[in-house]
């Protein structure tokens, strides 16, 4: 498994695919404390590229709320929304946040 990581590694693309199937190659081995160090790298990597491959973005997202890290889900959401600025990229910061019940629509009444 080292082996293979280490040649995934060696040519990590832009979009944050490789660090994914790092990510999911460690997970199947049940190598799964080292499979998010991956998935962060990814997202830390690809912060500011307007294009990401969105599974490494879901598969990082669902693990942080897996361990009730609802804020940074929503810090990636909401970053990949100032990145992409299209509807759904609004939409999943906004679902991410209801979930972590810090929603709020400042400046408009019930």
């Amino acid at each position: 498994m080292d082996a293979l990581v280490a040649l995934y590694a060696k040519d990590l693309v832009s979009s944050g695919a490789t660090q994914l199937r790092i990510a999911e190659e460690l997970e199947a081995a049940e190598r799964v404390d080292e499979a998010p160090a991956w998935a962060e790298r990814g997202l830390r990597d690809t912060a500011a590229e307007a294009h990401v491959d969105g599974r490494l973005i879901d598969y990082g997202c669902a693990r942080y709320a897996r361990v009730g890290r609802a804020a940074e889900t929503v810090a990636v959401r909401r970053g990949r929304f100032r990145a992409e600025c299209f509807l759904a990229a609004y939409q999943r910061p906004r679902a991410a946040a209801q979930a972590a019940d810090c929603w709020r629509l400042s400046g408009r009444r019930r």
